[in-house]
């Protein structure tokens, strides 16, 4: 039982309680409206994908737009992160792989998008480049979460 609900006990739970392994959901986009079945199901985390949002960070409006939809999944997977004192229910938000040459904009990308989220249950996700490494560092020092990705 999960938030008061009953649910069919399915191969990733499993796989997370004899295993240690914690599913993510690798696809989230702005399609998904409801994470709850994913989680009930026995997804621990979810991670974006910079393609699925690529529109949404060409303009500044819609770019917001973004930031309200990234909320919802992360809202969603709190519970998780909760009940697991910070084990799980992570999301992790790609900075787009544009950036993965630039430095100071996958700096302040990263920070934006820490800014904007603003909980405790959030990666950023950072192309592993050289011209990155400067910027891994520097996000990690100012207190962010980092998941440095293969781009």
């Amino acid at each position: 039982m999960e938030n008061g609900n009953t649910f069919k006990r399915t191969t990733l739970h499993n796989l997370y309680e004899k295993q240690g392994q914690s599913p993510c959901y690798d696809n989230l986009c702005r399609l998904v409206t409801d994470l709850i079945p994913l989680i009930e199901s026995g997804v621990r985390g979810v991670t974006s994908n910079p393609a699925n949002f690529q529109k949404a960070i060409s303009t500044s409006n819609a770019y917001n737009d973004q930031f309200r939809i990234s909320k919802m999944p992360v809202n969603s997977f709190e519970s998780i992160y909760d009940q697991t004192d910070g084990s799980d229910g992570y999301v992790y938000v790609e900075v787009s792989p544009r950036l993965a040459d630039d430095t100071e904009g996958t700096i302040e990308v990263a920070k934006l998008l820490h800014k904007k989220v603003d909980r405790p249950n959030v990666y950023i996700k950072i192309p592993a480049t050289a011209p990155c490494v400067p910027s891994i560092k520097e996000v990690i020092a100012s207190g962010i979460s980092v998941n440095v990705t293969a781009s």
